[in-house]
């Protein structure tokens, strides 16, 4: 009978995962079409260029396709390759970009699962579902799953590494030791700071595993000589290898992206750096952590640690296991809040954080589960349980919002506001991309007329004398934040703040176009179009 009854848990276990991947998915396909074909995120037009010259049998010749590894890359080709033979036709750039993005979003929907065999083996089945519940739910994981960016794929093997990892605590297989360095490869092999996110977590993993028989010391020295750990870190470079093949072919070109994306770590964005120090190390997790999971769903995960340490303090090998993915979550919360680059769409960076902190809010919500004190327990539950449904309501209204863009509806008004209302010898500007191309488009990629121009330059700008004026909050926002927090300003970035002031504190809009929501991501920038007197501008402009 006790057999049987097992067998139906883990029927109706794998039911429920199932119906969370299947949330998830939904969740992740819902607005996907957002922008495509455009330049709305400017990262995904380098991923499509190097993914087309993939699909045409060309190599990665550039410096920069090797800024980030090429493993999603890759990934995503190979998909392209086999729905290009199934298909009757070759796709074109829109179907590229979507089945693009439709990788992406499965692979955010599938980390449910490894989210689950994390809950499993910390404690039981119960935290695993309700873990991958919340994973399923968080705004930020659902947003960024809607991008071709590799911090979903980079998260997806980051949690197959925990458990695995975890595994190693319990039982020192050999084994597990190499698929950790299996999928931790796969994770270096997909975004670079992982190899920070594996080595850390994994060495702690293998000390508290070697002495459990020794003492601390003895232990330490033996787990360094053990050859478990060197068999795991050697399938981690093996793997990269594996998977970057053209990378290693081209060792220079891989050389110089390396060292271009390391710099750019510390160099800022555009020169706009930002230390964490002055703010104590909390511009994560006031900036995206808190927006990004909603600030009850994070208080929610950072009880759920007191909880975990109370609910495992008795027994010393499950305290471990706790204070390491403790100790996990910190690694990879520093290896992103230490850099000095924190560009527009800085959420995405800390999403290896939200698998572990979804795991803390489940525990919670089983503390409460647990508790022997009726009031306590139905108080905790009906909060937890609203936190997770808010949680899971902000997704909904974000995924909601992002087709149409606001640019696409910024674009429809200023081609019928042009011809119907504008006086046919005004010009109008779109003011804000860094060069004709990239990064941010103000709105969508198309000309309306010879009236409407492009500009970068504030001196062209302002030596064209437009009567209107058409800005993004992707270009103005970030004058304003680092001029705040800014580790260094400097005299260009402080010309385009003051420029950006004058404007707000003298104008007002002729016509606005925004979300009713924080932005998540890239999608939704507010825009703004301003009649323009130029000869006020001007005025304060030269004072």
């Amino acid at each position: 009978m006790k057999t049987v009854k097992g067998e139906d848990i883990y029927k109706r276990s794998s039911v429920l995962l199932v119906l969370i991947f299947a949330l998830a998915l939904g969740l992740r396909l819902w607005g996907i079409d957002f922008g495509l074909g455009l330049d709305y995120h400017s990262d995904e037009q380098f991923k499509l260029k190097d993914i087309i010259a993939l699909l045409s049998g060309h190599s990665l010749e550039d410096a920069l396709s090797y800024a980030h590894p090429t493993f999603m890359r890759r990934f995503v080709a190979v998909v392209l390759h086999v729905f290009t033979a199934i298909s009757t036709n070759a796709p074109d750039y829109e179907t590229i970009h979507v089945i693009s993005r439709i990788c992406i979003a499965l692979l955010g929907a599938l980390t449910v699962v490894p989210v689950f065999l994390i809950g499993k083996e910390l404690v039981s089945e119960k935290l695993g579902l309700l873990a991958a519940l919340v994973l399923a739910l968080v705004p930020t994981h659902v947003i960024h799953s809607h991008y071709l960016k590799e911090d979903i794929p980079q998260t997806f093997w980051l949690a197959f590494f925990l458990f695995f990892a975890i595994k190693i605590i319990r039982s020192g297989s050999i084994t597990y030791y190499a698929f950790s360095g299996l999928v931790g490869g796969l994770a270096l092999a997909t975004k670079y700071p992982s190899a920070v996110m594996v080595t850390v977590p994994l060495v702690a993993a293998h000390i508290l595993n070697c002495r459990k028989e020794k003492s601390l010391l003895t232990g330490l020295f033996a787990s360094l000589r053990d050859r478990r750990l060197w068999l795991a870190m050697f399938t981690v470079v093996l793997t990269f290898a594996i998977f970057s093949f053209d990378a290693l072919r081209n060792i220079h070109v891989f050389l110089q992206g390396i060292r271009y994306e390391f710099s750019h770590a510390f160099r800022g964005h555009f020169g706009i750096r930002i230390s964490s120090l002055p703010l104590f190390f909390t511009y994560h997790l006031r900036f995206s952590l808190w927006p990004g999971m909603t600030p009850f769903l994070l208080m929610l995960s950072f009880a759920g640690m007191i909880a975990a340490l109370y609910l495992t303090g008795k027994d010393r090998e499950r305290l471990e296991e706790t204070g390491w993915v403790i100790f996990t979550l910190l690694v990879f919360y520093f290896t992103v809040e230490i850099p000095l680059l924190k560009p527009p769409g800085f959420q995405r960076y800390v999403i290896p954080c939200v698998p572990l902190l979804s795991l803390f809010a489940a525990w919670a919500f089983l503390f409460f589960i647990g508790n022997k004190n009726m009031p306590v327990k139905v108080a905790g539950v009906f909060i937890s349980s609203l936190i997770v449904f808010y949680a899971g309501i902000m997704s909904s209204r974000y995924v909601n919002e992002m087709v149409p863009d606001t640019r696409d509806v910024a674009a429809g008004w200023i081609e019928k506001w042009m011809y119907e209302d504008v006086s046919p010898d005004a010009s109008i500007m779109l003011f804000g991309q860094y060069d004709s191309n990239l990064p941010y488009r103000v709105i969508k990629s198309r000309t309306f007329s010879d009236r409407i121009s492009w500009s970068s330059s504030l001196d062209d700008m302002l030596m064209r004398k437009p009567d209107y004026i058409v800005v993004s909050s992707l270009n103005y926002d970030r004058y304003f934040q680092y001029k705040m927090y800014g580790d260094r300003y400097s005299m260009d970035l402080e010309i385009y703040y003051k420029f950006y002031r004058i404007l707000f504190e003298t104008h007002r809009p002729v016509m606005s176009f925004s979300s009713s929501l924080p932005r998540l991501g890239i999608n939704n920038p507010v825009i703004l179009v301003y009649r323009v007197d130029y000869e006020k501008l001007k005025a304060l402009w030269t004072m």
